[in-house]
């Protein structure tokens, strides 16, 4: 049985990583080592966000399999599931 995916508003999961439009210059252009070690810290933040938001929903998910296959397992008789469809 196929279920909807459920669309995520969130900020974070709808920003795109595109490359950048300028065009790439033949000189080598440095930026400060505080500031792309500010940026890699900010980016280590969001993903450590982002991976305790995964962890949840896997163990939501876990807890809702784990109760409907204890519910199919020990059932007596049959069920059925209905789609709309």
């Amino acid at each position: 049985m196929k279920h909807p995916i459920k669309k995520i508003d969130s900020p974070r999961v709808k920003a795109k990583i595109t490359p950048s439009a300028k065009p790439k210059k033949t000189q080598k252009e440095s930026r400060p080592h505080s500031e792309i070690v500010n940026d890699l810290q900010a980016n280590k933040i969001e993903l450590e966000k982002q991976i305790d938001e995964l962890r949840k929903s896997q163990a939501r998910l876990e807890e809702i399999n784990s109760k409907y296959l204890d519910l199919y397992q020990s059932a007596p008789v049959g069920y059925f599931i209905f789609d709309k469809k």
